[in-house]
């Protein structure tokens, strides 16, 4: 006999929220103890971002249970319990977060994390004893498969034969090249108002090499020496195919990076918002010409808040736009359309490399100015190279409903299903302020250590469930990855949400995975007891409200 929707609710492996012995929902995080709250401290609002920066570094895992200070008032979970006694209302109170500042002195994270290889807030999972022992005997009994001819001899890199590659540890490699490639600069005029840009090709290749020491002492215990990995930031402003013709001059005319490129065991891409095309294009021409191999060569790439299906639409009547910026600026909204001409050779490009086997790790950021997280996620590609993630900066993240949703949209995304546009349709509830207000989804993305993590153990981990074999030398037409040729909406219609989750509960692929049916079982009952502060939230649950129907 099946399980029940609520026994179903208590085996997910949620991370930051659990059922309470009553019924209602509360947060699984940690606390610092504070004294209780006063009793006009009982909103619901999002917490000051000032009292929040103090003390985000200093949170305790996520994961841990959280339990309220003795003689804490609380509030009620929803309507339902209103008729109960007034013990039984007591005892069953909710405990959706308040406002007290203490409860949402959390971390940035990553989600979803993936969890082979990473714990729900982002830390990493050593492996084992037992198969670190296994990773080091077998790299040492297969030394004399690596032996090829010397370097005097040697031309070029050897390929790797098929029980190398089967052999083959996180032992073996001895080489690692970390290239990065920065997004679109605003130009003088605007610098002068906003500020020199901090997103720099450098800051990218530095950030990703620092996770990569840091994953491979963690994960593997190995400690990569200095002669082991080579930064290669890439510089140079402009259009995309320009940039694209700039950056592969300066690999080529750079000393050494052409050699270190081809004799890399591993490869990692870091890219921003218009560095991702950028990216995708340099590495297509790469492979093309075996400068990278990915028959030999493990290449991963991570595009943060990349311009995939272009910015915000309604930014490109901006006065900034339209007077002051350049070519390279209005391009941008190019990719809003599929069928432009920089748009196809994106897509082409993109065929191409995943065709050869590149692991893409696509990230979002919440409240986002300037890219909609359906661009950022890379929504309009269907690949189970594609791992697509969504970072939440501390001093926003509240795991309420709305978090949870969107979280688990990537999750049917990661899975190979289909989230029915979910996504997109919440993509606009999820913008940032563009006039320098709150957070600054767009820049702090890169500042996060995880989102570079996150990358490195996607291309690290294991392959797929629903994963097809690199092709490499496939046409560029093939329908390796299909393409749903995404038009980026000017202006989404917000009644199609509800029809969305109604599409959710009833498919059948969702409803034959227990893990992912079990989730969506638990976001009914978030709904029931969130409490959205902001009118544009309260709208949403107004028109969510028939979710009420399934409980």
């Amino acid at each position: 006999m099946a399980p029940a929707p609520s026994d179903l609710w208590k085996t997910v492996m949620y991370p930051f929220v659990r059922l309470t012995e009553h019924g209602g929902v509360e947060p699984a995080a940690p606390i610092t103890p504070a004294p209780p709250p006063s009793e006009n401290n009982h909103s619901n609002d999002r917490p000051d971002s000032a009292d929040l920066d103090e003390s985000v570094n200093a949170s305790p895992p996520l994961q841990a249970p959280l339990e309220p200070p003795p003689d804490e008032p609380h509030q009620k979970s929803s309507s339902r319990h209103a008729a109960e006694p007034a013990t039984a209302a007591a005892a069953a109170a909710s405990t959706t977060p308040s406002s007290d500042p203490a409860k949402y002195r959390r971390q940035s994270v990553v989600l979803p994390s993936y969890e082979p290889e990473l714990l729900p807030d982002n830390k990493i999972v050593p492996e084992s004893a037992p198969k670190q022992f296994l990773q080091r005997a077998l790299y040492t009994a297969t030394r004399f498969l690596r032996m090829g001819p010397t370097a005097a001899v040697a031309v070029e890199p050897r390929r790797k034969n098929l029980l190398e590659r089967f052999v083959q540890t996180p032992h073996s490699v001895k080489r690692i090249v970390v290239i990065g490639i920065h997004g679109w600069f605003p130009g003088r005029l605007l610098q002068r108002v906003v500020g020199e840009p901090t997103g720099t090709s450098s800051r990218f290749a530095e950030k990703m090499g620092l996770a990569v020491r840091s994953y491979f002492s963690e994960k593997y215990a190995i400690t990569l020496g200095p002669e082991a990995m080579t930064l290669m930031p890439l510089e140079g402003e402009g259009k995309v195919e320009d940039r694209t013709e700039l950056l592969y001059r300066q690999l080529h005319e750079t000393e050494g990076w052409r050699k270190k490129l081809q004799e890399a065991d591993v490869i990692f891409v870091a890219a921003h918002s218009q560095g991702t095309p950028v990216s995708i294009l340099l590495l297509s021409r790469l492979m093309s010409e075996n400068l990278i191999d990915t028959s030999r060569q493990k290449v991963a790439f991570l595009a943060m808040a990349g311009i995939t299906h272009g910015p915000y639409p309604a930014l490109k009547t901006s006065t900034v736009i339209k007077y002051f910026e350049a070519d390279a600026a209005r391009e941008l909204f190019d990719f809003n359309e599929p069928n432009s001409t920089i748009s196809k050779k994106y897509h082409i490009a993109m065929r191409h490399v995943l065709s050869c086997g590149l692991r893409v790790t696509a990230v979002g950021s919440w409240y986002d100015q300037v890219v909609p997280l359906y661009s950022a996620v890379m929504h309009g590609f269907h690949h189970p190279n594609i791992y697509r993630g969504l970072f939440i900066a501390g001093v926003d993240f509240i795991p309420d409903f709305l978090s949870h949703l969107v979280v688990f949209g990537l999750k049917l995304r990661n899975a190979g299903l289909s989230d029915h546009n979910l996504v997109v349709h919440v993509s606009d509830i999820l913008a940032g302020n563009l006039y320098g207000f709150g957070t600054q989804g767009h820049s702090a993305i890169y500042e996060e250590l995880n989102t570079y993590t996150l990358a490195i153990a996607w291309a690290m981990g294991s392959k797929p469930k629903w994963s097809i074999p690199p092709l490499p030398r496939a046409p560029y037409t093939s329908n390796l990855m299909v393409s749903q040729g995404l038009a980026a909406p000017a202006r989404l219609n917000p009644y199609y949400l509800p029809w969305i989750m109604a599409r959710l509960f009833d498919d059948v692929q969702i409803r034959a995975n227990p893990e992912l049916n079990a989730e969506l079982a638990g976001l009914l009952k978030m709904f029931d007891v969130w409490e959205p502060s902001s009118k544009q939230l309260k709208e949403l649950k107004y028109r969510l409200e028939p979710l009420k129907s399934k409980l």
